[in-house]
């Protein structure tokens, strides 16, 4: 009887050892994830976008929207970028040049005015405008980082050199389709 006491305190202790040693390594997972997000709350975010603004221009924005500073950002592009027409974006010291970007700091370059029609956004051969990806890459903490956004100017196709009347058609046409959609749902 002794020795079943014995063996049964034995496989209790191999046990408790066990769950022991699955606890260290749950804790010890939970303290990665932890100092992985506490990281993720405090980097860097450098992304870019298009911004078009009430007064009809659009700009390719590019804007540090973390939380610390991104350092030896560097911007590249799958194709060049020729707008504006006079000085083209790939050609500026941003594109050529490594540079820092604070906090809720932006970059705005120029790309159209959708209302006068100036700067002449150049179709592919389909009809469709430019699409580009970026990337983006910056140091932080002696951390790397590297993102890739893709800028489709065809997002203001619709807008880009027409005439106010052709605007008022386009718009017509969409609430029109609005109009029979929501017939359609009642």
């Amino acid at each position: 009887m002794n020795d079943n006491n014995g063996t049964i305190m034995a496989l209790l202790t191999l046990v408790y050892v066990g769950a022991t040693i699955l606890i260290l390594k749950a804790n010890k997972d939970m303290v990665k994830e932890s100092v992985k997000l506490r990281e993720a709350e405090s980097r860097p975010y450098v992304i870019a976008y298009l911004e078009e603004r009430s007064t009809g221009s659009v700009f390719l924005t590019i804007e540090n929207i973390g939380k610390s500073i991104a350092d030896n950002v560097k911007i590249s592009s799958n194709r060049k970028i020729e707008y504006p027409e006079f000085y083209h974006i790939s050609d500026s010291y941003i594109f050529r040049n490594p540079f820092m970007l604070a906090p809720n700091q932006k970059i705005d370059f120029f790309i159209h005015q959708t209302t006068s029609g100036s700067v002449k956004v150049k179709k592919d051969s389909n009809g469709l405008y430019p699409i580009y990806l970026l990337n983006i890459s910056y140091e932080s903490d002696n951390n790397r980082y590297e993102e890739k956004n893709v800028i489709d100017l065809n997002i203001v196709k619709h807008r880009v050199y027409e005439e106010n009347k052709d605007r008022i058609k386009y718009i017509v046409e969409e609430l029109k389709d609005i109009k029979v959609l929501l017939k359609n749902k009642t």
